[in-house]
């Protein structure tokens, strides 16, 4: 093996060890800050939150894709507190709106049942 293959090798070896550092440390820092919000998103799906509090999901939905791509750009950590913070925020928003809207529906019901004698 000459100068030039061992040196191409060591510079290869050497960029992949940085590649998967970096892929590991930000697997470590997503763990760590999309916890919650990741949390927070599941909830607002499964009360169907999309649909019933749209406003609210959506800027839910706008900070946690500010927060995964400043990840990816290597962002100070404090911007993603904020922005992951603001995400589960506005997804817990929506999941108390869409908690509201279901109990006034549910309450219009029944009252529409009772005035109409189904009771």
């Amino acid at each position: 093996m000459d100068f030039k293959t061992g040196l191409i090798r060591v510079l290869t070896l050497s960029a992949f060890l940085t590649y998967a550092s970096n892929a590991f440390a930000e697997d470590e820092l997503r763990a760590t800050f999309f916890k919650d919000v990741d949390i927070a998103l599941a909830k607002a799906t499964a009360a169907n939150a999309e649909l019933l509090a749209p406003k609210s999901f959506a800027k839910g939905a706008k900070a946690y894709a500010a927060a995964e791509t400043g990840l990816s750009r290597g962002r100070n950590i404090q911007y993603l507190r904020n922005k992951t913070a603001e995400a589960a925020d506005n997804y817990d928003l929506a999941v108390k709106t869409a908690g509201l809207i279901l109990s006034s529906s549910q309450i219009s019901c029944c009252l529409m049942r009772f005035h109409h004698g189904v009771f």
